[in-house]
């Protein structure tokens, strides 16, 4: 939860490649190589937090540029 004691908003694939600008054959393979979270509600029902995805990747991003 965050800092209101809110659920986070959690979208589908299609919503987070469109938010992030790329397909959702590369969401599905961020999914499943473990680079971001996702909450399975159920069999074949898949769901994003739009936080802890972001979260996923700044943490990617730092990694790599401390690695350059």
């Amino acid at each position: 939860m965050n800092e209101n004691n809110e659920q986070p908003l959690l979208i589908t694939a299609d919503a987070l490649a469109s938010l992030l600008s790329v397909s959702v054959r590369t969401i599905r393979a961020w999914q499943k190589e473990g680079r971001i979270p996702f909450v399975k509600l159920s069999r074949g029902t898949v769901r994003f937090s739009v936080l802890s995805v972001m979260e996923a990747l700044e943490q990617r991003t730092v990694a790599a540029r401390k690695v350059r």
